[in-house]
């Protein structure tokens, strides 16, 4: 039996964090959701195994960056997410290490495929 895929949720928002868990949980994925960056310090480096994140950008500040390179070091894939369309911010997200950058409202069968395709590669 394999080791169960491990998603890492940062949302700063409690209803994305739970909305996004929800849908994880019900494709089979363990999720370990944080709301700021004090949790999220906690889940990277003394939880364990985390195999895949997904990175909320809306009230996140510049010191996301360093999170998002600490995930790149470690060899943990991410996404991205925010609001609204924004280059400047796409640009940011791929340089720190993101694999993609989704625009919110998130559909779910695409973001479920998206993540499908890069459990794939992780087996």
């Amino acid at each position: 039996m394999s080791e169960p895929i491990v998603f890492l949720v940062l949302s700063f928002k409690k209803r994305n964090r739970e909305l996004l868990s929800q849908v994880l949980v019900q494709a089979d994925y363990q999720v370990i959701a944080v709301g700021n960056y004090e949790e999220l310090e906690q889940a990277l480096f003394h939880s364990g195994t985390v195999n895949l994140g997904l990175i909320d950008l809306a009230v996140c500040d510049r010191r996301i960056g360093s999170y998002c390179e600490q995930l790149q070091a470690a060899d943990i894939p991410f996404f991205a997410f925010t609001p609204q369309y924004n280059p400047v911010v796409e640009q940011d997200s791929l340089a720190h290490g993101a694999r993609s950058v989704l625009v919110k409202p998130l559909v779910i069968k695409n973001l479920l495929s998206l993540i499908n395709s890069l459990v794939g590669k992780l087996a």
